[in-house]
């Protein structure tokens, strides 16, 4: 370019127009060329740390946040479970981890066919079995054969294991370390098998600890032989690198029923503590539904003795997750119908936020942004409902390398 070439000019800042536009127009150019960089908004991507050492992320913050959608018990009401998948999709979210009690139907195709209708046939799903999907799970048309095959349309989804019984997904919204997801899907309470086990192998490489004993004799199977293995994409492990932080994908651990302490209705112990356990061990979110309300527990260290972390404060805005400690929380709002809480349940000293009809609530979801603001250590999530109402909001901290 030679010295005497002329720039282009933004229309907005040639000379034209009355005199008092001209001068506008000149005070404008010498306010926005003289100002300092740091003024200026910021382009710089967010960082990690990375073997005690800050380093810049290749990728825009944006591009590392992962939006998901957690809620269970549905129904196929277009004026509740209806919106609230529309709710879901105009939050931005990038997929559905249903939490069980699909359509309350025995009607596969029609759940499907609802999902597509509200939430477009690509919209990546991944669902729990819950007490009222058994019925149909197996046989030509039942729940396995259709939920499955609906998976392989989003490939964003790699798992591999027994759908519906122990199932290990990884959700990749793009390849950067340590931004996608490593959920554990669960059928404990209501599909009988190894549940204690199969979480403590797929996060075996993350943590060395255990929880004493599988403890699911108590579940009454509900599951006759007719075992069928659901491979969808291919799992290529954790990924766990056993130090950073960031370049671990974020635990979480899915099912449907609760135990009667972690639910805040009528429910009895339909799991044993094993599978909470193991996910706390792992420092994993437990996710569960079954019971339709909504709640979240503090940052608990054990789940069995109901023990919230004495190292946290009981904050009901933030919480910090490790191997040893995590929440839980029962997502059931999902359309089908809203109940009172029981008020043995609802006022234990655990519980951080709740909803029900009580205080109002109506259908709605918990709504998780991971890798936040494209922090990887950092969550951000809020209970909406379809009334526009957020009962709970709160940041999540995860430290999977915490110093001893």
């Amino acid at each position: 370019m030679s010295s005497h070439q002329r720039l282009p000019i933004p229309r907005s800042y040639h000379a034209s127009g009355p005199p008092w536009k001209r001068m506008l127009a000149l005070f404008l150019s010498v306010v926005v060329f003289s100002m300092p960089a740091s003024a200026l908004p910021s382009t710089k991507f967010a960082t990690q740390q990375v073997g005690g050492e800050e380093q810049a992320l290749s990728t825009p913050p944006r591009l590392l946040q992962v939006k998901v959608a957690f809620v269970g018990d549905h129904g196929v009401d277009p004026r509740t479970t209806g919106r609230v998948f529309r709710m879901i999709k105009d939050e931005g979210c990038e997929a559905l981890l249903s939490l069980g009690d699909l359509d309350y139907q025995d009607n596969p195709k029609r759940f499907v066919d609802f999902v597509d209708e509200h939430l477009g046939p690509t919209f990546p799903i991944l669902p729990a079995i819950g007490n009222h999907d058994v019925g149909r799970f197996h046989g030509t048309g039942g729940y396995h054969d259709v939920l499955v095959e609906r998976m392989k349309r989003t490939p964003q989804l790699e798992c591999t294991g027994e759908f519906g019984v122990n199932l290990s997904c990884r959700f990749r919204r793009n390849r950067a370390p340590g931004t996608d997801l490593h959920l554990v899907v669960s059928g404990v309470g209501s599909f009988k098998d190894d549940h204690t086990g199969f979480i403590r192998d797929m996060f075996s490489e993350a943590v060395e600890g255990t929880w004493g004993e599988d403890d699911d004799d108590d579940e009454g199977s509900t599951m006759k032989g007719n075992k069928k293995k659901a491979k969808v994409g291919q799992d290529d492990g954790d990924g766990d690198d056993g130090g950073s932080t960031s370049g671990t994908p974020w635990r979480i651990c899915m099912w449907h029923k609760n135990q009667r302490m972690f639910q805040i209705g009528k429910k009895e112990d339909e799991t044993g503590y094993g599978t909470y356990e193991q996910c706390r061990e792992a420092g994993a979110i437990v996710a569960t539904a079954h019971e339709h309300t909504y709640s979240r527990t503090y940052a608990m260290s054990s789940f069995a003795t109901q023990t919230v972390d004495p190292t946290q404060p009981r904050d009901k805005s933030s919480l910090t997750i490790r191997p040893g400690t995590s929440f839980a929380f029962v997502s059931g709002l999902g359309g089908d119908s809203v109940r009172k809480w029981n008020p043995m349940m609802r006022f234990k000293p655990w519980w951080a936020a709740v909803a029900a009809k009580d205080n109002s609530a109506r259908a709605g979801a918990l709504m998780c942004t991971f890798n936040y603001g494209g922090d990887a250590t950092k969550a951000h999530c809020y209970m909406k409902d379809i009334s526009g109402r957020v009962y709970d909001d709160f940041i999540v901290t995860r430290d999977y390398n915490p110093k001893s």
